[in-house]
């Protein structure tokens, strides 16, 4: 949403919103001139804003029900959907389309940094804050090519029609909008079908998904040398991994990542398989890895002294399973704290053994009440419960995490969470630097 009001900011038009709580990222809209307010009042938007001149774009991350998106209806207003408003900015662009329940947001952000080496730069709608540019948009007048993170949810993505994408991965989740796995599948495959025909799918081999015939389509994997694309000679530097990059036509050597973790190495598979068709250079590929300074809140290391403090967004098992798994890989033999923020009742309804049985992985694991987002309550599902299911878990109060984290004496300390836990960051990070 704040890219989308950050586009619209640049073509000159007069943009403001409205949000549940005031975070850094609403801060630095409000300092890019563009208002917030966080309170459901209708009198905080400015009455030069109710005119048939004005588009409203919503998220379903809000309320249908919020005073402040159904005054439109008063005015006769059509208030679009953010992947409505996103189909139509990029219905004039040549548009690389990132798509899967996981992985999304780095493959976009990446794919955005490594065409953006281009003389010609990129456009980019990013679903993370890009660290090598403080933003989630990046403009370019100068190609027509886009970088677009296309969500699952809702069926957003069913609103795209790209040059080409790519697909991470099809797991079971947005249960509350899909109804079963079976459901999500489906809704994949048709994405594949929207891609141009004479365009290009890169996706995750051994995912669920048909191949259209008139398709050309390739797979990739890390390890995997079955996979069109993969990688050889790896080695970790500094945290991070080393490469080669094998193709079908070509094997680009030398490839060094510069954030570390594992899935972020799978991720940087498919984005410099992307931005290979896309016509990078080798040289600008090899500059763009290195110098890829990651995404806000994905694996984002904060701390390493006295303690490892890595913040992450994952917010589903498979994710937190990817998260752990890959601190293992880089920091073998240190203790991890986990501490965990669940994101939904449905979701946290809908997987809460798979939700244990990964946080079961760290060897101490904190966890703070429900982000409820959109959703009301729904009885017997709350943070005790799912503590209940993990021997070692233990209840954190969301004030109290800060304080937590620095007392409970691991090596590395882990926040996850798609919610509100990322507000506590800077507090945890500073309590750290006290101490040392």
């Amino acid at each position: 949403m704040s890219a989308l009001a950050r586009y619209w900011k640049h073509q000159g038009k007069c943009v403001a919103g409205y949000d549940i709580r005031e975070t850094a990222l609403t801060k630095k809209l409000v300092s890019e001139s563009i208002p917030v307010f966080y309170s459901d009042d209708t009198n905080l938007i400015d009455p030069k804003f109710f005119t048939k001149k004005t588009l409203v774009v919503r998220t379903p991350a809000v309320s249908d029900y919020l005073n402040v998106l159904t005054i439109w209806n008063t005015y006769q207003i059509e208030v679009l959907r953010r992947s409505q408003m996103l189909a139509l900015i990029a219905s004039n662009h040549n548009v690389f389309a990132i798509s899967g329940t996981h992985g999304k947001t780095t493959i976009t952000t990446l794919l955005g940094h490594l065409l953006n080496q281009r003389t010609q730069k990129v456009n980019a709608f990013m679903g993370g804050i890009a660290s090598n540019y403080a933003s989630n948009l990046l403009l370019s007048s100068k190609t027509d090519d886009m970088v677009v993170e296309a969500d699952e949810y809702d069926r957003a993505f069913l609103q795209l029609h790209p040059k080409a994408a790519v697909i991470t991965s099809i797991d079971s989740d947005h249960l509350d909008i899909y109804g079963s796995f079976e459901n999500i599948v489906t809704a994949f495959n048709q994405f594949a079908r929207q891609i141009n025909p004479n365009g290009l799918l890169i996706y995750k081999k051994g995912i669920a998904i048909n191949i259209p015939a008139n398709l050309k389509a390739y797979s990739y994997d890390v390890t995997d040398v079955e996979a069109d694309i993969h990688t050889q000679n790896l080695e970790i530097i500094d945290g991070c991994y080393r490469f080669d990059l094998v193709t079908l036509n070509a094997i680009y050597p030398a490839l060094q990542l510069g954030v570390p973790g594992w899935y972020n190495l799978e991720n940087a598979v498919a984005a410099s398989a992307m931005s290979i068709y896309a016509g990078i250079t080798v040289e600008e590929l090899k500059s763009g890895l290195k110098s890829f300074l990651g995404v806000e809140r994905r694996f984002e290391l904060h701390t390493t002294k006295p303690v490892i403090y890595i913040d992450d967004y994952a917010h589903h098992p498979n994710e937190i399973n990817a998260c752990i798994d890959s601190i293992r890989k880089i920091y073998p033999g240190k203790s991890i704290l986990a501490i965990f923020q669940p994101h939904l009742y449905t979701r946290t309804r809908d997987f809460m053994e798979q939700f244990a049985m990964a946080l079961a992985k760290a060897d101490g694991i904190g966890i703070t009440d429900i982000y409820p987002a959109r959703e009301v309550p729904i009885e017997g599902i709350n943070a005790q419960a799912l503590i209940a299911k993990i021997p070692n878990a233990q209840y954190v109060d969301f004030e109290s995490i800060a304080s937590f984290a620095v007392t409970q004496d691991k090596d590395i300390i882990l926040t996850m969470g798609a919610g509100s836990i990322g507000d506590k960051v800077a507090e945890i990070r500073k309590k750290l630097e006290d101490n040392v």
